[in-house]
């Protein structure tokens, strides 16, 4: 049985005011028909912007597009539309890779430093918050294509922009208790009780130059391969270890926790009829055929306006200091020589 923790550090789970900003933000993931990732050919390094006198690689940008670009190939849109939304995360990650290069420069400039410990002890309130160990985290980690070390620098860089903002920002940010009723009674959605789905998926990908009748053969392969799983030969993690063409079959096809908000229509469909132990029925994409394994259903419970008040308050704290960054940064990048190469 896993455990998935809130990832407060990211940018959280998939959805957005345009599709972006919800990906950089949680952290959390937005999920349709979860698919795989190409597995990209090797990236010749090149630069792709000058900020200043620092440089931006294609490397650093394909490593920050990674985790995006998986869920975005996992929502099974048209060819297209694909290519559509993953040009405009390329120029937005760049935009924030090149923010993050002035934020940088500045933060060397008036000499703001992060230490190791100081990154040690976010990620253990992080932990604490979550309720969750070190595994835990790992293993949330993991399941979004990212790794410990790209999690350590995004909470220096996190600890970096509070202080810069703090340093720079001359207002004082106050939020009133008025200010967390409103939220609080615009957003019962937010804190009424809702079901948290423990999802699991196995995935077979299509050759590319697959007919008909190879397809109906691998759909035969799949449902004979899946009695194991009813019989109770086989758990469907061990199942999707097995057998399973996506990056998450080494752990067991361990998607994470969601609720079905964060899903697409047919995928939410499908699970609000579900109980813990169940599986989807094979669903078939352009790209192969999947099925869901629910391990299991949390229902959580609604929270009064107290015990929802100091989240909202650092909600709403965090949404204005991002306000003032947004607004510095925005200046330093009217002063600096920023160059962006296609």
């Amino acid at each position: 049985m896993r455990k998935t923790m809130a990832l407060s550090a990211f940018p959280k789970r998939l959805s957005p005011a345009g599709l972006i900003p919800a990906l950089l933000v949680c952290l959390g993931l937005s999920v349709a028909l979860l698919l795989p990732a190409i597995c990209p050919a090797k990236v010749v390094d090149r630069i792709v912007a000058i900020v200043n006198d620092d440089v931006i690689s294609l490397y650093d940008l394909k490593q920050e597009m990674k985790p995006f670009v998986q869920k975005i190939k996992s929502m099974g849109y048209p060819e297209d539309k694909e290519k559509q939304l993953i040009y405009k995360l390329r120029t937005e990650i760049l935009n924030r890779l090149i923010d993050q290069k002035l934020a940088d420069q500045e933060a060397k400039r008036m000499k703001i430093t992060v230490s190791e410990d100081e990154i040690n002890n976010a990620i253990e309130r992080i932990k604490q918050a979550g309720q969750g160990t070190d595994e835990d985290l790992r293993n949330a980690l993991a399941a979004q294509g990212i790794t410990m070390a790209e999690y350590r620098a995004r909470i220096r860089d996190q600890i970096m922009k509070s202080r810069l903002v703090n340093r720079e920002v001359k207002s004082k940010i106050a939020i009133t208790p008025e200010d967390i009723k409103a939220y609080y009674d615009s957003h019962p959605d937010e804190f009424g009780g809702q079901k948290a789905y423990h999802l699991y998926m196995i995935f077979k990908q299509y050759p590319l130059d697959a007919d008909d009748a190879q397809k109906e053969a691998m759909e035969q392969e799949l449902k004979d391969a899946l009695e194991q799983v009813r019989d109770g030969s086989k758990t469907f993690p061990e199942l999707a270890e097995e057998i399973s063409d996506a990056p998450q079959a080494q752990a067991g096809g361990y998607l994470g926790v969601f609720e079905l908000k964060d899903l697409s229509p047919q995928l939410k469909s499908l699970l609000s009829k579900m109980k813990g132990g169940d599986m989807t029925p094979i669903l078939k994409s352009d790209q192969g055929l999947q099925v869901f394994w629910v391990e299991k259903i949390d229902v959580k419970p609604g929270k009064s306006l107290e015990e929802a008040s100091r989240e909202i308050e650092r909600k709403l704290y965090n949404q204005k200091v991002n306000e003032k960054y947004n607004i510095w940064i925005q200046d330093l990048r009217n002063k600096s020589a920023i160059r962006i190469i296609e």
